[in-house]
């Protein structure tokens, strides 16, 4: 019996990665023509946020050090930002094409508690109901 369960997990499993080998058939039969979505191309390039001042103590404000690294990799037309253990408090983090972010083991990216450096670069909207 515990042969056949087996069996029939690693059927399922193995169907389900060669259907999602093909989104095409998501994408037929729509009410409106939607362009297909490519899987994106991430170079090989890898860079550590340690690489550029960050400090995962949970108080040094890493904003800067997200933005050199990020810069560095566009640079480079692309790769992975590593993250390694520790509190990473940040501000605004701005990824840029074929760049993603590898959060490690015991590793945590938190959102500073000042809202400056989170709402840097925007300007505030007035709402019509707003007191004054």
């Amino acid at each position: 019996m515990r042969k056949i369960i087996l069996s029939f997990i690693a059927a399922t499993l193995l169907a389900g990665v060669a259907c999602a080998k093909d989104y095409g058939a998501y994408y037929s039969n729509m009410p409106v023509q939607m362009p297909v979505v490519s899987a994106p191309s991430i170079p090989d390039n890898t860079v550590n946020i340690k690489d550029f001042g960050g400090v995962g103590d949970g108080q040094t404000l890493n904003t800067e050090a997200f933005r050199k690294a990020i810069s560095a990799l566009e640079k480079q037309g692309g790769g992975h930002l590593v993250v390694p253990a520790g509190i990473w408090m940040s501000g605004l983090i701005s990824l840029k094409d074929n760049i993603d972010l590898h959060i490690e083991k015991n590793a945590v990216l938190m959102a500073s508690p000042d809202k400056d450096p989170l709402c840097e670069g925007r300007t505030a909207r007035k709402t019509p109901n707003a007191r004054r």
